[in-house]
């Protein structure tokens, strides 16, 4: 797989405070949510579970990983769509920074 930047990758879904790319903010359920494919299940990543930058890192190579759009009479959006949204997403609505350490040994 080639390296992107999540910049590189052109979002096709209107942006705003509650979408990225595929992605957007189930409000209620404070779950970032995804339809890979039109007319199916959607998945859904809660982020009140992503307490670490570890388990923020991991739900990024997890969803890189899927195989979801490698159909494309079906694929609604690419594999690079799918994970820089993610990345986009995660960037909003994780407190991220308060994870990093500022201690030193």
């Amino acid at each position: 797989m080639d390296l992107i930047s999540a910049a590189d990758v052109e979002m096709r879904a209107p942006h705003g405070p509650q979408q990225w790319g595929p992605w957007t903010l189930n409000k209620r359920t404070k779950c970032l949510v995804i339809k890979p494919y039109p007319n199916k299940t959607s998945y859904e990543i809660a982020l009140r579970e992503i307490t670490t930058l570890a388990e923020m890192v991991g739900w990024i190579d997890h969803i890189s990983q899927k195989t979801w759009p490698t159909d494309p009479t079906t694929a609604t959006w690419t594999n690079e769509e799918m994970v820089a949204g993610l990345v986009h997403a995660l960037l909003y609505n994780v407190e991220w920074r308060g994870m990093l350490s500022t201690r030193r040994a």
